[in-house]
């Protein structure tokens, strides 16, 4: 097995590992929140909590970085160059 599927293999694993928690981490900060009444809008780079409640100016508007999507596409970009790199690897040896 050459060094570049070594590589490919443990950076995989490590951002799989990423994506995990970062997940687990976006579930327990937006269920901790919506618990409390409330609402929650999500997009690409922001998960934003926001109160339901008449009182809704004594409590702040938090925004969340949706780490598991920014993950998700370096994910992708490193896949491509690994791919890209063996492909390369495996025209030069043949």
């Amino acid at each position: 097995m050459s060094k570049l599927v070594k590589y490919a293999i443990i950076t995989n694993l490590v951002l799989s590992l990423l994506y995990v928690f970062s997940s687990l981490y976006i579930w327990d900060e937006v269920n901790s929140w919506l618990g409390g009444g409330s609402g929650s809008m999500w997009s690409a780079f922001q998960i934003t909590l926001y109160p339901l409640s008449e009182n809704w100016h004594m409590v702040p508007i938090i925004p969340i970085a949706n780490f598991p999507f920014w993950l998700f596409w370096v994910t992708i970009a490193i896949n491509m160059y690994f791919i890209i790199r063996l492909q390369s690897s495996k025209e030069d040896t043949s």
